[in-house]
């Protein structure tokens, strides 16, 4: 056996050369067998080309020869004396090795039989631009990876051409339109179809025009689920009706519908409801084409779409999807391009029209007051606020929340949720209806996890807006020496001389915070609230039980008592533990500007 070719790029050795090759030759076989008789050799040496001859499963097959080398079985093949067409055929025996070096190693090896000068050898390289396809034919490709191999046998095998090839259109390609089927309208709500031809294989098919303003008529289907068409005999296209995932219902006022259209191979015509109930006609024509009825899909080819309005006399489009792809179809109008509803930015907010919002009709003028609809991106509910929000700078989160508890709330984990609730964030939640609105203030985040401070009552919707940072107002309030012996409402005016007058706009108080130098050394805790006016923000006092420890409220907060407007005063309560001895407060409010 001749040395082994390996190349690793470039092939450097150049094929065989031979002298110059004369057309009277008889083709032959090496092996002794005289293969082209008296007929033209050079006829025959271009029409029959080079392949591994001999049965695909057993000749040539690459196998693991272990420690990352590959066996060869043996086998026999037409292959071409040099690289050119003119270089005469011969048939040669190879009588199979082992242990066949990978040199790419980790990476793909293109493994090839070389004639090498009638001697036969097997070559490795890296890609296919290395291998002539003439003297040099394709065995298979290995991927290695230390000694790990991945085999495919997928060399130039050319016996029984024709079967290998129409098998593959049947597998691969199914029927394939080559004229005709263009779908049209006819009279009213008629379809026609033109003459038209396909292929299966090699097989043709025509099919005649069709005309269903005349004597020709279509079937149809409502669904996927059809297993036989529900309707047959049919003439006009429907101007009412559209699948809605379970039956047909009837389009909304002036909505676009739409219907696929099937020529079966037998050359009959076959309609599909489609599940489009939309007022914007580019969506309709863009809009994928539903899952057919096993019978279209195996038996049908489909030819296009009509895109009709509700009780339309006539046809909107009808499209022609060997010409021009449907999701490329041209829109002059803004209105009728696909997508404008789609929430498909959740870092912006998104608002609908005027008709589409409860009181409002279509040619009204939404003052500053109006009520504008914001639609969730992930369950499709909608939810009213005033234009007043945005202005003040209130945006909604574009995906719903579920609350979990009083101090918390779950969200899908996202890079958006996880820059949008991060700790000192001001959000409001949206309370069921009628019952207002709740002001939070963020505290933590954890994969998922909204922890909020301000109290999360049971009843909320799905719904939060968010604030910017700078909406939160932080006030701390000291108070040195011991303190009170006996409850006290007044702090700040008792035992500092002071007061304290709010003069910002509406805000809310949401977070009562606590810090003793010395805490009550008694069994019972020292207790702090705030009021607003008199009436206390907390539901419950915060107790303040160790030395040097900040405290925190977390749900205690009264919503009514923690509105706080202009002019209003906010004072301190403190009540003493059971050793009465507790020195030195501090009190730290967190209010969110409205």
């Amino acid at each position: 056996m001749a040395d082994r070719k390996v190349m690793t790029g470039d092939p450097t050795a150049s094929p065989p050369t031979h002298g110059a090759y004369d057309p009277g030759d008889k083709l032959v076989d090496p092996l002794g067998a005289e293969l082209a008789g008296g007929v033209d050799a050079d006829y025959l040496n271009r029409q029959l080309g080079p392949n591994l001859s001999g049965d695909p499963s057993s000749d040539f097959v690459i196998s693991d020869g272990g420690s990352g080398t590959i066996d060869i079985s043996a086998g026999t093949a037409f292959i071409r004396e040099g690289s050119g067409l003119g270089s005469k055929l011969v048939r040669i025996a190879y009588a199979g090795e082992t242990g066949v070096a990978l040199p790419v190693d980790p990476g793909e090896n293109w493994v090839y039989l070389d004639y090498n000068s009638g001697s036969p050898v097997v070559g490795v390289t890296t890609g296919p631009l290395s291998i002539n396809l003439q003297s040099q034919l394709v065995i298979g490709r290995v991927y290695r990876i230390g000694s790990a191999l991945n085999i495919w046998n997928v060399g130039q095998h050319f016996e029984n051409y024709g079967t290998r090839a129409c098998f593959k259109d049947f597998e691969v390609f199914g029927a394939q339109r080559a004229s005709g089927l263009i779908l049209g309208e006819a009279g009213t709500r008629n379809v026609t179809v033109t003459a038209g031809a396909f292929y299966c294989s090699h097989n043709r098919t025509t099919t005649p025009s069709v005309d269903t303003s005349g004597a020709d008529s279509f079937s149809v289907w409502n669904s996927a689920a059809s297993t036989s068409p529900d309707a047959t005999g049919v003439t006009q296209v429907d101007n009412q009706q559209y699948w809605n995932g379970s039956a047909l219902a009837n389009l909304a006022n002036n909505r676009y519908g739409s219907r696929f259209f099937y020529m079966d191979f037998d050359g009959d015509l076959h309609m599909q409801y489609g599940v489009d109930n939309i007022f914007n006609s580019g969506r309709v024509l863009n809009s994928d084409v539903p899952t057919p009825p096993d019978f279209l899909r195996d038996f049908a080819i489909y030819i296009g779409r009509v895109v009709i309005q509700e009780d339309g006399a006539a046809f909107f489009a009808t499209t022609n999807p060997f010409q021009i792809a449907e999701s490329g179809s041209i829109v002059t109008d803004h209105g009728d391009l696909s997508g404008l509803s789609d929430d498909d930015h959740p870092e912006y907010m998104r608002m609908v029209r005027a008709s589409d919002v409860a009181g409002l009709s279509e040619d009204s003028t939404p003052r500053i007051n109006d009520l504008l609809m914001i639609e969730r991106a992930s369950d499709g509910t909608k939810h009213k606020t005033k234009i007043g929000d945005f202005l003040a700078g209130w945006l909604p989160y574009p995906e719903a929340i579920s609350r979990i508890s009083d101090t918390s709330f779950s969200v899908t984990d996202n890079p958006l949720a996880q820059d949008t609730f991060k700790p000192g964030r001001p959000i409001y939640a949206v309370l069921s209806e009628g019952a207002g609105i709740r002001f939070l203030l963020v505290t933590g985040y954890s994969s998922g996890t909204v922890t909020v401070a301000g109290g999360l009552p049971a009843g909320i919707t799905n719904t939060v807006f968010i604030g910017d940072f700078t909406r939160v107002i932080q006030k701390d309030f000291n108070i040195p020496g011991s303190m009170p012996e006996i409850g006290n409402s007044t702090l700040l005016s008792q035992m500092n001389k002071t007061a304290y007058r709010w003069q910002r706009g509406r805000a809310h108080i949401v977070r009562v915070m606590g810090y003793l130098d010395t805490a009550d050394t008694g069994g019972t805790a020292a207790t702090i609230n705030a009021s607003v006016e008199g009436s206390d923000a907390l539901l419950t006092a915060l107790s303040v039980a160790s030395d040097k420890t900040w405290v925190a409220s977390t749900n205690e907060i009264h919503a009514g008592n923690a509105t706080i407007d202009q002019d209003d005063d906010v004072e301190l309560e403190f009540n003493p533990g059971s050793s009465a001895d507790a020195a030195d407060l501090t009190v730290s409010l967190a209010f969110i500007l409205e």
